[in-house]
């Protein structure tokens, strides 16, 4: 895949998060609050969020599948 930004191959893998709660939540401020927030990746049983994605390392853009 080609970055969209500065049309470069970008490099496949995940974005891990450790969440032995929450999981990964959209919003769209910065925030200390969670309640209400969209979850877009639940934690497995080990506490870990893992979501699919490509990152450019050119210009540090990371596109996440949710």
């Amino acid at each position: 895949m080609n970055c969209p930004n500065c049309g470069k191959e970008m490099e496949h893998g995940f974005v891990r998060a450790e969440s032995f709660i929450g999981g990964v939540k959209w919003m769209t401020e910065v925030s200390s609050k969670s309640l209400g927030l969209e979850s877009i990746a639940k934690p497995n049983s080990l506490g870990f969020c893992f979501m699919e994605g490509d990152r450019c390392k050119e210009c540090h853009k990371i596109l996440i599948q949710c």
